[in-house]
């Protein structure tokens, strides 16, 4: 233990002590605010929305006949899609991130081009390549499928749109997954598919399930591609409100305004 006296702080160090727990306080509260106020704004129009509804309108026009239709079909053809997502999507992001394919700049321009492109071109752009009078069309139609106004044409809509979301976030996953570790395990022992299933898999499974919950919260932007593929949206009476389209999917899906809706009459064919 030392006896030495100490020096006396000098008047300006003293004064920058004091200051600095201050101005830390001061930021913190101004961040706060701040978080405060973008939180608010992001979430006005689900508050304004609980102020102009009531539990009694909810209750009522979720007991109507065919109320429930819309999120059946919707809930079906998202899962559908990340089904499709998941068994195609997964190998090529793991390719991409592992350098295993032959030019992996074109491969990732083709997934930008689709992630770009704005969902009403790719919707036209789906006509061009799955229509009826193409050669894909005419091959599916042997096989009593149709990418116009069916559901198929709803699954592939969404897996365009949804794919590029979920191979980026699952490439950025398995890139971040340490190649060693792998090795590792190869040296260990393990085959390729149990070195994957039992490192790789698990140490990416966190950046996986995000890449997912961004495919699926991208679902609700096809409906462009939705009207492409046959369901055309017309406008409807005064107030702009759309007239139902003629398409076969009782699917209600938000276009590029509130008051554009990709309506549904029937039930859905394959």
């Amino acid at each position: 233990m030392s006896w030495a006296v100490r020096p006396a702080p000098e008047p300006g160090q003293a004064s920058g002590a004091v200051l600095a727990p201050a101005l830390r306080s001061a930021t913190s509260a101004l961040s706060l605010v701040a978080a405060a106020v973008i939180w608010i704004a992001l979430l006005g129009p689900v508050i304004a929305l609980f102020f102009h509804i009531t539990p009694a309108a909810v209750s009522s026009a979720l007991r109507a006949p065919g109320a429930l239709a819309p999120l059946v079909v919707s809930l079906q053809s998202g899962l559908t899609t990340l089904a499709v997502l998941v068994c195609f999507g997964t190998p090529l992001a793991w390719m991409m991130a592992r350098g295993r394919l032959p030019a992996p700049r074109v491969w990732e321009a083709g997934v930008l081009a689709a992630l770009l492109l704005p969902p009403l071109v790719v919707g036209l752009l789906l006509i061009f390549m799955v229509g009826p009078l193409t050669p894909i069309g005419q091959l599916l139609g042997h096989f009593n499928l149709s990418a116009t106004n069916t559901f198929f044409a709803l699954v592939v809509a969404e897996v365009y749109e949804s794919a590029p979301y979920y191979v980026l976030g699952a490439q950025a996953a398995f890139a971040a997954v340490d190649p060693r570790m792998e090795q590792q395990a190869a040296l260990l022992g393990d085959r390729p598919f149990r070195a994957a299933r039992r490192v790789t898999l698990p140490l990416a499974a966190p950046g996986l399930a995000m890449a997912l919950t961004v495919a699926w919260a991208d679902l609700d932007d096809t409906a462009g591609d939705g009207a492409g593929l046959g369901a055309a949206v017309r406008t409807g009476p005064a107030g702009g409100r759309p007239a139902a389209a003629d398409c076969r999917l009782p699917v209600e899906r938000p276009c590029s305004t509130p008051t554009w809706r990709l309506t549904a009459g029937s039930s859905p064919s394959l």
